[in-house]
Parts: C-alpha cells; sequence; structure tokens
C-alpha cells in the first residue's frame, strides 16, 4: 500500500476497500 501516505486518513478506507474488490490477479 504505497499509496496509503497519499490519503492517510481519509482515503485509507477506500485503499482497502480497494483491495479487497480488486485482488492481485
Amino acid at each position: 500500500l504505497g499509496g496509503k501516505v497519499l490519503y492517510p486518513e481519509t482515503g485509507l478506507r477506500g485503499v482497502l476497500e480497494a483491495n479487497y474488490r480488486k485482488p492481485l490477479e
């Protein structure tokens, strides 16, 4: 999660959800 730095607490939740929806294919 290298993008978490851009949004530590604002998009952190979004990043986690994005990972679940977009798994490492």
